[in-house]
């Protein structure tokens, strides 16, 4: 995908006309029309400041953009390999992947999520060295609930925090993403997931009273019902089941999360 396809499949996801998007550049209206058909070039610093002012992930534009340019995202593939074998629960392959990832020039970020991946498919613990390494990593970002990388190891981590700072963090992202449906998909699926797992960290019941999971239900409960969200917001509804002791609905949801596909993820769902 081009930088000019980008731009118009961006700003029409987030329902944005031509000169909202331009709204604090010296970018007429005419010229901006022109960039997105391809017929002009944008300057470097416009493109990131424009990315900025509509608060577009500018990991995912550029994940979008790099092919189309001659760039190879090795990183972000050895990434969604990881996920599916997480998802799928494949022991083998996450130890692979690991072993790949932590014998290449990969960021921490990426070393640190294999660590986790593995550590959670073993049930295994994590060394105190690590765990001081994940949340050093999270707070160092000037805004760490907005970056891609602190948001996915904090879903992935967040069991070995403790349980006070689990919440503090899980605040924070809340406050952040509050009004969810000011974000992009892929924005909302990464909150969503990470609401998923606080969800299935909870190991005490009158647990499921604090506020946060309060702001939890209702954040997955207000998702759109188009189908990206379907499993975020039918987990929502089982984790709020499981809450109010409604056994035969919560077991009607796991139920269909199998009949669905999500065989692994209905495993590990406990009533």
């Amino acid at each position: 995908m081009k930088i000019s396809e980008a731009l118009r499949k961006e700003r029409q996801d987030i329902n944005l006309k031509q000169k909202d998007m331009i709204k604090n550049l010296a970018i007429s209206k005419s010229h901006y029309s022109q960039i997105e058909h391809g017929k002009h070039r944008i300057y470097a610093e416009d493109l990131l400041k424009m990315l900025a002012d509509n608060n577009i992930d500018y990991h995912h534009f550029f994940d979008e953009v790099a092919p189309s340019y001659g760039f190879r995202n090795d990183n972000s593939e050895l990434q969604k390999e990881m996920s599916q074998a997480f998802y799928e629960a494949d022991v083998k392959k996450a130890e692979m992947l690991k072993d790949k990832i932590l014998q290449q020039n990969f960021p921490m970020e990426y070393k640190l999520h294999a660590l986790l991946i593995v550590a959670e498919l073993k049930k295994t613990k994590l060394d105190a060295k690590t765990q001081k390494e994940i949340l050093q990593l999270m707070v160092s970002q000037n805004d760490w609930t907005k970056n891609r990388d602190a948001l996915r190891i904090f879903g992935n981590a967040m069991k070995y925090f403790d349980k006070s700072v689990r919440r503090t963090l899980m605040q924070s992202v809340l406050r952040t993403y509050k009004r969810i449906d000011n974000f992009s998909d892929e924005e909302i699926i990464r909150v969503a997931t990470i609401c998923v797992n606080y969800l299935f960290n909870v190991d005490d019941k009158h647990d499921f009273n604090n506020t946060e999971v309060k702001q939890i239900f209702l954040l997955l409960q207000s998702l759109e019902p188009i189908p990206a969200f379907l499993m975020y917001k039918s987990l929502g509804k089982f984790y709020s089941a499981v809450s109010k002791d409604r056994k035969e609905h919560a077991k009607e949801i796991k139920d269909s999360l199998k009949l669905a596909g999500y065989t692994e993820i209905a495993k590990r769902l406990v009533i």
